[in-house]
């Protein structure tokens, strides 16, 4: 039986020597080059790629400290705010208390008979600050009504 040379396949010689060994490395050479080009291109790619996360996070490292930064100062003045409304508050009870003082003041100063009109007035002044303007007007027209003249009393004394 001989062979048929249809049935061989191209490029490969009876023998089977340089022929088809020949054709398959220039194949596995251009596959190769393909594969190289690939695998440039894939690693471009993943470059760029990390180079743009790398960007995210400086960016968001970034807004991270200036969200510390912006916290530490609103902290900052939380604490300043409180301080103050603990000052205001303490504020609030001084007045509280002025205002009880000066209550209990006045009120002596009504129920008190005329001929202790004046003194009541020396020693409430001694416990409560200046009155404003309008008091100092109602306590001269409650001495006048009881019959004292507290500013005069008060050049004498």
């Amino acid at each position: 039986m001989t062979e048929r040379p249809e049935a061989r396949p191209t490029g490969v010689s009876t023998d089977g020597s340089a022929d088809s060994l020949e054709g398959k490395l220039q194949a596995a050479g251009r596959r190769l080059l393909e594969l190289e080009s690939e695998m440039a291109r894939r690693l471009q790619q993943h470059a760029s790629e990390q180079e743009e996360r790398r960007a995210e996070l400086d960016a968001l490292r970034a807004d991270l400290e200036r969200g510390r930064v912006d916290n530490d100062l609103l902290r900052t003045e939380k604490e300043a705010l409180q301080g103050r409304i603990t000052d205001l508050e303490h504020e609030v009870e001084r007045l509280q208390d002025a205002v009880e003082h000066r209550t209990a003041a006045l009120r002596t100063l009504l129920n008190s008979r005329s001929w202790r009109f004046t003194r009541v007035i020396r020693e409430a002044r001694w416990l409560v600050a200046p009155p404003p303007r309008g008091e100092q007007e109602d306590l001269d027209r409650l001495a006048a009504e009881a019959g004292v003249s507290p500013r005069r009393d008060r050049r004498r004394g």
